[in-house]
C-alpha cells in the first residue's frame, strides 16, 4: 500500500555536540506500522507516513549515542517540532 502524501519534519537538539549526525528516529503509528529515518548533520529530519493511521497512542522514539531514548507522543511533537535530548531517562 503506498503512503499518502503526509509528511512531518522537525529538529533534534542536544547540548554536548555541534552535530547530531545519525540520530535514529522512529514513529510508531500503531501495533503493526512504524516508519523510521535518521537526522542530518544539523539535526533536521522528515518522515512520510499515512496520517490516517495515527491514533492517540502513536509516538516517536529518538536514539542518539549514549543519550537516553526519548519517547514523545505524536500529538505532543506537533506542538513544537523540536526535540531536546538529554542523558536522563524520560519514559
Amino acid at each position: 500500500m503506498p503512503l499518502e502524501k503526509n509528511r512531518i519534519s522537525g529538529k533534534v537538539i542536544h547540548q554536548d555536540s555541534l552535530t547530531t549526525d545519525l540520530v535514529a528516529i522512529k514513529l510508531t503509528i500503531n501495533d503493526s506500522i512504524c516508519v523510521n529515518t535518521y537526522g542530518d548533520f544539523d539535526g533536521f529530519f522528515s518522515l512520510r507516513f499515512d496520517a490516517s493511521k495515527i491514533d492517540t497512542n502513536s509516538y516517536f522514539e529518538f536514539i542518539f549515542r549514549e543519550y537516553s531514548i526519548k519517547k514523545i507522543l505524536y500529538i505532543n511533537f506537533l506542538e513544537n517540532g523540536e526535540i531536546h535530548l538529554d542523558k536522563k531517562a524520560n519514559y
